[in-house]
């Protein structure tokens, strides 16, 4: 299995990590085969979708959000116990696949 298919699913905030809570809010993070990547914050009672392209390359989730071309690398990992540790800019957040 290559390292994207591994992210492949839905992937919701892990409420056992109140560090990432408290910086990115509660988020699903829906991954596609065909590497498109949809993440929901939810916020003030209502959801805020960004729709993003995504790959991994040398360890790192690349994402590019086709309506603002930039791409932006993601150190990540996926624990033995199935968590998946995102770190960008020096914040780690963690989720748990839902699905």
């Amino acid at each position: 299995m290559n390292a994207a298919h591994r992210l492949v699913g839905t992937w919701v905030s892990d409420p056992e990590d109140p560090d990432g809570m408290r910086e990115f809010g509660r988020a699903t993070l829906e991954f596609e085969e065909d590497g498109q990547l949809t993440y929901t914050a939810h916020a003030h009672g209502k959801d805020q979708k960004i729709f993003l392209t995504f790959r991994v390359e040398d360890g790192a989730l690349v994402t590019n959000q086709p309506s603002s071309p930039r791409e932006e690398r993601t150190a990540y990992s996926i624990s033995p116990d199935g968590k998946l540790s995102l770190w960008l800019q020096g914040q780690h957040s963690v989720y748990v696949r839902e699905d």
